[in-house]
């Protein structure tokens, strides 16, 4: 796991468990904190957790509830997600709104 990733990926467990309850560097009994002495463990459970919570797109969550729906050329679905309440933004390009459905899921 590169920084960058380990760094988003930790900041994103700290969004999930605000309040700490079910954290698994607390279940993993040390802090979250980043020491010379737990460096090698934080990058382990952050990268255990990231492979185990792994972030969905916007389509796989859309799949997830309606399998069945038309799918575009692409496998995309058939309408843009700022029409079903996924995000206030929008490509532009109605006919092809992969890059849209492609964003990730915010939690």
């Amino acid at each position: 796991m590169d920084a960058v990733k380990f760094i988003n990926e930790y900041l994103r467990i700290c969004e999930t468990y605000g309040s700490c309850e079910g954290c698994p560097f607390l279940e993993e009994s040390f802090s979250c904190g980043l020491d010379h002495d737990n460096a090698e463990k934080l990058v382990a459970v952050t990268e255990k957790w990231s492979q185990t919570h792994p972030q969905k797109t916007m389509m796989q969550d859309f799949f997830e509830k309606f399998p069945n729906a038309p799918k575009g050329k692409d496998g995309e679905p058939k309408t843009c997600p700022q029409n079903l309440g996924y995000g206030d933004f929008c490509c532009g390009d109605v006919d092809n709104c992969k890059e849209c459905w492609s964003r990730l899921l915010e939690e």
